[in-house]
């Protein structure tokens, strides 16, 4: 397989196609052997190429390829036929907004070079708005998470960032944005801004059962998939991820399906939560077999479905367009964990099958929980619940050695990339440059060497780059690139009169306030001659205390 082509199955080639246009199965259907979208009528379903022999169907692959080679090079090509499977690839999600904020940039702490950043959600009490997790707009993620320099970093490492739509929690934005063209304009948005290499909808609840807005979230992609296209060409990677249980997809989701290939969304594949499948009651089922299941069930029904549609695949083809997305350790429904046995078990399943994508939720949770917590089996947002080592689950599932569809995500894009600035440049850096005297508290942010660091614990006199055998050695963490829409930021000053003006003259009992320069300062005992330093990081070397945020430092003192 060719993994360096994007995922196919409805790729108009040949035709410009109005989104809002009503399927007519007769434009035409998906040849399998090269999941080219042909403009030609299928006038004999019973055509003579069905009954074609393995041999020959091979011998017309071979030159079907070689004639439309200058086609489809960046069409996603299947050889099932002779017994090759796709490699399946790993892809962690991860909750962007819990806290603490997990450093999914950093290749110690993710052990893949892809993943998914969830949620975009609608920003609640607005209509089209895009926010993440109802929680930060995209301005606020970039100033409290630092996310755009972070999905920047995943690239210059050589990842690529997919963003994912919806979940179980919040608003996504077809529900509350009504307008298709707007919501098109939305998605837009957050696709340049991250520069994302694929998008992802999680559907759950509303998100899903909710016809008006599918159908408007699938003219909606539509059209973001002509104004952008893929890393190396072709559509925008865009999966479906949908609830399952062991008897397969329900009613809505294979709905869902069928609204988006109507409207003509390229969809890459359906991504099955295997999770959170049964009652919770009664003892605790094999989640191993309970996948097993979900994913067998599932197959069956999406080939009925993309027959529906004109659309033949073979079952091999089929598998290429479905991933699993387990819940690590202790699921949501209390009798349901998925342990270390399990992991090894779906990647077995994965490379046996051939099925696309593996995921899990998620990478704030692959580690074991602490002694504070009094029981095996709990169910933590930032811990898994079952006996494991760091990164147990990532470590395993990593070693599917696929890789998503595409180059690095930049590539797709028309706009420059982010170039890095000198520390030197203080009226374009956002945070005060490293130095060696300095000590810098725990979460402190400094620039050094055109990026942007911040300190793990309490640390002097190591420069943030200084070589280290081990990550655990450096006192830094990078966070990523000065990016070239960086400024140097700026603390308000109080009008004057709001506290008497510093005096060298003046002696200062212990919770005087003053302002120096403008900014306010309380002292922490008697002080007399020592003015206000707005520069020093470590305010236990001044009897001052600064009443101000100062730049870099943790948002709370």
């Amino acid at each position: 397989m060719d993994h360096d082509a994007p995922h196919k199955v409805l790729d108009d080639t040949t035709r410009q196609i109005d989104a809002t246009d009503d399927f007519d199965p007769s434009l035409g259907t998906l040849d399998p052997q090269s999941y080219e979208w042909s403009g030609q009528e299928d006038e004999n379903p019973d055509d003579e190429r069905a009954r074609l022999s393995a041999v020959r169907v091979t011998i017309a692959l071979v030159v079907a390829l070689a004639l439309v080679a200058g086609v489809v090079a960046t069409v996603r090509k299947v050889a099932t036929v002779t017994g090759i499977r796709a490699t399946p690839w790993f892809a962690p999600y991860v909750d962007v907004t819990l806290s603490p904020s997990y450093q999914f940039q950093d290749p110690a702490l993710n052990l893949a070079s892809q993943m998914y950043l969830g949620f975009v959600v609608a920003l609640p009490d607005t209509t089209c708005t895009p926010s993440w997790g109802g929680a930060y707009t995209l301005d606020q993620a970039a100033a409290n998470l630092d996310l755009d320099r972070r999905t920047n970093q995943v690239r210059l490492e050589g990842g690529s960032v997919f963003a994912s739509f919806g979940g179980a929690k919040n608003t996504e934005l077809a529900i509350s944005c009504r307008n298709a063209a707007q919501l098109a304009a939305t998605y837009e948005t957050v696709v340049r801004r991250y520069k994302v290499a694929g998008m992802d909808f999680d559907l759950e609840a509303e998100n899903l059962s909710d016809q008006s807005a599918m159908e408007r979230r699938a003219v909606a992609i539509a059209q973001v998939q002509r104004a952008i296209k893929a890393p190396g060409g072709g559509p925008l990677p865009v999966w479906l991820t949908v609830p399952v249980t062991t008897d397969g997809l329900g009613a809505d989701a294979l709905r869902a399906v069928d609204i988006m290939l109507a409207h003509h969304v390229s969809l890459s594949g359906l991504n099955l939560m295997t999770m959170d499948m049964g009652s919770g009651t009664g003892p605790k089922p094999d989640m191993l077999a309970w996948t097993k299941d979900a994913l067998n069930a599932a197959h069956g029904q999406l080939a009925s479905a993309f027959t529906a549609h004109g659309i033949t695949l073979n079952a091999a083809q089929i598998w290429d367009h479905m991933g699993a997305t387990v819940m690590i350790g202790q699921n949501d429904v209390g009798n349901e964990v998925i342990t270390i046995d399990d992991a090894h078990g779906l990647v077995d399943f994965a490379n046996t099958t051939g099925i696309d994508r593996i995921s899990m939720w998620s990478l704030n949770r692959d580690y074991q929980c602490g002694a504070n917590f009094s029981r095996v089996g709990v169910l933590s947002n930032t811990c898994s619940g079952v006996a494991q080592s760091d990164l147990a689950f990532s470590r395993i599932l990593s070693t599917t050695k696929g890789q998503p569809p595409g180059a690095p995500a930049i590539k797709a894009f028309d706009q420059p990339a982010e170039t890095t600035l000198p520390s030197a440049q203080p009226a374009k850096v956002p945070y005060p440059a490293w130095g060696s005297t300095n000590i810098y508290p725990a979460k402190y942010k400094v620039t050094w060497n055109g990026d942007v660091y911040q300190a793990k614990w309490s640390t002097q006199g190591q420069p943030p780059d200084s070589p280290v055998q081990f990550q655990y050695q450096t006192a830094w963490q990078l966070i990523g690139p000065v990016l070239s829409t960086d400024a140097a930021p700026t603390t308000t000053t109080l009008p004057l009169g709001t506290y008497p003006e510093w005096s060298a003259a003046l002696a200062y009992p212990q919770g005087s306030k003053v302002l120096f320069n403008g900014l306010p300062y309380v002292s922490k005992y008697y002080a007399v001659g020592a003015p206000p330093d707005p520069s020093a990081v470590n305010s236990s070397l001044s009897p001052w205390q600064p009443l101000f945020t100062l730049p870099g430092e943790p948002s709370t003192r």
